[in-house]
């Protein structure tokens, strides 16, 4: 999972550990086995290992198998027990502040099909709390319509074979866009159907199920319902200036989430 900093301007990575299956928990035949803590891994098996720290969050991960452990640094590392509220918090959280103030910014999540990537972005409710960093990107963002004065747009593309198509529009569903570049809006997708949207519930958390139906999944091996392409939500915010007689937009921002396809190793 990596989101871009405006404080520090560069790319912070986190690594979120998915909690065992219990088809996988209860398997003889499974030699790899995931564990944090001060938890021993068996010594047949390779063993993924969040030492403790005395801070919010364990910077560092170790895997043993064979030879020495290799020992890898992050941003943050949330072992099997981190709620989706500390996900959030962490890794999100001043990221939806800063669209708020005019910056762009990305979300997106990546892993092995079955490892997690929808479960921690969109969660297995949209309320509660089990609710993912969607929800609650939109939350944080609509939260501050009553400070002030903002306006929403709301667009959802996937990618697929490199090309983008609109979740959004079933008249160019099967029709790929072109992606361009402009001064004034940057890079963007020529064409994509933008939704003014009011509200998370009855007009955001919708239009994302409807660009969900139309999305390319497949089944494989570990997921029964894999995403086989890039799923990107794109929130547009501007900042309306009511003082002017034309409310004009005074500032604009975009907030990226994206959930990545699924990769199968082997």
């Amino acid at each position: 999972m990596a989101t871009t900093s405006v404080v520090c301007e560069r790319v912070k990575v986190y690594c979120r550990l998915r909690p065992q299956l219990v088809s996988q928990e209860s398997s003889p035949e499974d030699d790899s086995t995931f564990v944090t803590g001060g938890t021993v891994a068996p010594a047949s098996g390779a063993a993924v290992t969040i030492p403790s720290s005395t801070g919010a969050h364990s910077r560092n991960l170790v895997f043993r198998e064979s030879g020495p452990p290799k020992d890898f640094e992050f941003d943050a590392c949330f072992p099997q027990c981190t709620t989706q509220d500390a996900v959030y918090a962490t890794a999100a959280h001043d990221l939806v502040e800063s669209v708020l103030q005019g910056y762009n910014a990305t979300i997106m999540a990546y892993g092995q099909t079955g490892s997690g990537k929808t479960h921690t972005m969109m969660g297995p409710s949209e309320d509660g709390p089990d609710r993912g960093v969607i929800p609650r990107c939109l939350q944080g963002l609509f939260q501050s319509c009553k400070d002030r004065s903002l306006r929403f747009h709301l667009s959802f593309v996937q990618i697929y074979c490199e090309r983008v198509f609109d979740l959004l529009e079933p008249a160019t569903v099967s029709t790929a866009l072109a992606i361009c570049e402009s001064e004034e809006d940057g890079v963007f997708v020529e064409g994509v159907q933008k939704r003014m949207v009011r509200s998370v519930e009855k007009e955001c958390l919708h239009w994302i199920h409807v660009g969900n139906a139309n999305r390319t999944v497949a089944a494989t091996n570990m997921n029964a319902h894999s995403s086989r392409s890039h799923a990107v939500i794109t929130i547009q915010v501007e900042c309306i200036d009511t003082a002017q007689a034309t409310s004009q937009v005074v500032q604009k921002s975009q907030l990226h989430l994206v959930d990545l396809a699924g990769y199968v190793s082997g």
